[in-house]
């Protein structure tokens, strides 16, 4: 087992940061008489049981390269189909459904290599020579974008898949520290809360890069969500909701004028540390651009796969678009000082968070 540590800086901020917790880094993974359990040569082939072409063929495909593509490492995911049965120490590492163990949504099972010269000291083979990913079919999944519902049935056939394939790259689940906890992916309660879809966290990224680093691999991405763990909170860690500054209690309407305290989560998942701004606005659709009514910001300096939890007290703008009540949005937007994103996840606007205005 092996952990790393992670740290962050505040820089400044234009509204008061009321509180922030950092991400203690957990990345675990199995390990061989010291050695890292990995893929020997940072590679192997996914056999596809899905109809190639299919929706679900296409969605493990993209949840592979979601791992591959971290900056950082070099991990190379193959791609290829089979038909038939799955089926551990056949030589093929597969992804399938089938019926699995009751109360498990999805396993990976391996076969892994572990070997070590006794007489020179040396660990000879500490590799992964198969994994097989199978969703439980006695489940129902759904392919629609992630929303907390999917926590339960149907769950999100990208979440699950993402966070199993993690296993088969020979990463484990770390563990939770509660009150709060890190962002992962290989939590396998933690849901993803970016504009577009699930990716890696910092975490889940610090651990990839130990078991398959690659220096030369530099890219600056950032990411920023509406979401935040709280164990002690439903929906499994996961809320989303804006507080009373004057009680600390939570609720979805304000009035025109009035002070509230917007929580979020921040994360380099990049390979450099970098000063980046996180902007609010207030629109009036779910698509949060910086067209519309700005509210605020904050400032970090954030090293290379870190994260943050915050929140930001701002004031609900006098001047709005709707003259009288109305259903409204706050958005999330982040980006580096010196203006130079990778915005490849589309990760650097959040989903945007429901707010009822009077």
């Amino acid at each position: 087992m092996t952990k790393f540590s992670s740290f962050f800086k505040i820089l400044g901020a234009l509204f008061v940061m009321i509180s922030f917790s950092s991400f203690v880094a957990a990345a675990k993974f199995g390990t061989c008489y010291g050695k890292p359990i990995k893929w020997k040569n940072n590679r192997t082939t996914m056999y596809i049981h899905y109809p190639q072409g299919s929706e679900l063929d296409l969605h493990s495909q993209w949840a592979m390269a979601s791992w591959a593509d971290i900056a950082g490492t070099a991990f190379t995911y193959y791609v290829n189909w089979r038909s038939g049965n799955a089926s551990l120490g056949n030589g093929f590492s597969e992804i399938s459904s089938a019926p699995i163990v009751a109360g498990h949504v999805a396993h990976v099972q391996t076969k892994t290599l572990c070997t070590k010269n006794l007489r020179l000291g040396t660990v000879d083979k500490h590799y992964i020579t198969e994994a097989d990913l199978t969703l439980n079919s006695t489940y129902g999944f759904t392919l629609d974008t992630f929303e907390p519902a999917h926590l339960h049935e149907p769950f999100s056939f990208d979440k699950v898949v993402l966070h199993e394939l993690g296993h088969t790259l020979g990463l484990d689940e770390p563990p939770q520290i509660s009150p709060f906890t890190y962002f992962a992916v290989m939590l396998e309660s933690y849901p993803f809360g970016h504009y577009d879809n699930l990716s890696p966290h910092a975490d889940d990224i610090v651990g990839l890069r130990a078991l398959y680093p690659d220096p030369s691999y530099q890219k600056i991405d950032l990411a920023v969500s509406k979401y935040r763990e709280d164990l002690s909170h439903s929906h499994n860690g996961l809320y989303t909701k804006v507080i009373v500054p004057s009680t600390g209690g939570y609720r979805t309407w304000f009035n025109k004028g009035d002070p509230m305290e917007v929580e979020y989560t921040f994360e380099n998942l990049g390979t450099t540390t970098v000063t980046a701004d996180v902007r609010f606005y207030f629109s009036v659709d779910n698509y949060v651009s910086a067209a519309d009514t700005y509210i605020g910001s904050a400032s970090w300096i954030m090293p290379a796969a870190s994260g943050v939890i915050a929140s930001a007290v701002m004031d609900v703008p006098l001047s709005l678009p709707y003259s009288s009540t109305g259903n409204y949005y706050i958005g999330y937007v982040v980006s580096a000082r010196n203006g130079d994103d990778d915005n490849y996840y589309n990760n650097f606007v959040s989903q945007a968070l429901p707010l009822r205005i009077y």
